[in-house]
């Protein structure tokens, strides 16, 4: 059995990190004391460093999302739709991710393009001088 040095918990023969804290193994044959005020040297670190990049590629917004959704949807659908509709073999589920991704894409491109102009500091303007005209 092993354990893990930051943490305490046993883990895995042969894993390179700790399911609960995420701290490299430290191969040791005896549990570690664990301590009511004891936190994990680096939670996860990694697992968030990815969600940063992940959220960081596809923005907090809705539209961005649907955007990025829609952009996948279109790659795996397409990806093997076109491919084996070229063979001649027909895939509706293919055929239907890739529908789904167009509008996924258009919806969220029209949210964005809304949104934008909704903040727009031009169309304001032209708004307040056609009340006031």
């Amino acid at each position: 059995m092993q354990f893990c040095s930051t943490c305490g918990r046993e883990v895995q023969h042969g894993a390179s990190f700790c399911s609960r804290c995420g701290a490299s193994v430290v191969v040791s044959t005896q549990p570690v004391p664990l301590r009511l005020d004891s936190q994990p040297a680096q939670p996860a670190r990694q697992n968030l460093e990815l969600w940063q990049k992940v959220e960081k590629i596809m923005g907090k917004s809705r539209e961005a999302r649907l955007i990025t959704l829609g952009v996948m949807l279109m790659v795996v659908g397409g990806g093997t739709f076109f491919p084996l509709n070229a063979v001649g073999i027909y895939s509706p589920v293919s055929a239907l991710l890739f529908a789904f991704g167009i509008l996924s894409f258009i919806s969220g491109f029209g949210l964005y393009v809304d949104k934008t102009e909704k903040r727009s500091p031009k169309r304001h303007r032209a708004k307040k001088a056609k009340t006031e005209a």
